[in-house]
C-alpha cells in the first residue's frame, strides 16, 4: 500500500511540473528574427540541392564505369590463368619406361 501512495506522489508532482512547463511555454516569442549568417542562407537555399542531385549522377555513372572496368579487369585475369594453366599442362610428362629401355641399350652398347 505505501508503494501505491509514493507512486501516486511521483506521477501527481510530475504532471505538476507538466503543467508548469505547458502555462510557461506560450510566454516564449515564436516570431524572434534569428540573424543568421551565410552559412545559413546558403543552407536554406535551394544550392545544396541542386549540388546533391549532381554528384549523385556523377558519382552513379562513376562506380558504373568502376563496374565495367574491374569486370573487364576480372575477365583479363581469368583469361591470363587460363593461358598459364594451359601452358603448364601442355609439358610432357616423363616416362620413366623410355628412359629404362634407353638405359638397357646403353648398357649393352657398353657390353658389346
Amino acid at each position: 500500500m505505501f508503494a501505491f501512495i509514493l507512486t501516486n506522489i511521483f506521477f501527481l508532482s510530475l504532471a505538476g511540473l507538466i503543467l508548469l512547463t505547458i502555462r510557461a511555454m506560450p510566454r516564449v516569442e515564436e516570431d524572434q528574427v534569428k540573424k543568421g549568417g551565410i552559412l545559413d542562407k546558403l543552407a536554406a537555399s535551394e544550392i545544396p540541392e541542386k549540388i546533391d542531385a549532381i554528384l549523385g549522377s556523377t558519382m552513379f555513372k562513376f562506380f558504373r564505369r568502376l563496374k565495367v572496368f574491374i569486370m573487364r579487369l576480372d575477365n583479363f585475369v581469368n583469361s591470363e590463368i587460363k593461358r598459364f594453366s594451359k601452358t603448364v599442362g601442355e609439358k610432357p610428362a616423363q616416362d620413366f619406361k623410355e628412359m629404362s629401355e634407353d638405359g638397357k641399350d646403353e648398357t649393352d652398347l657398353l657390353s658389346r
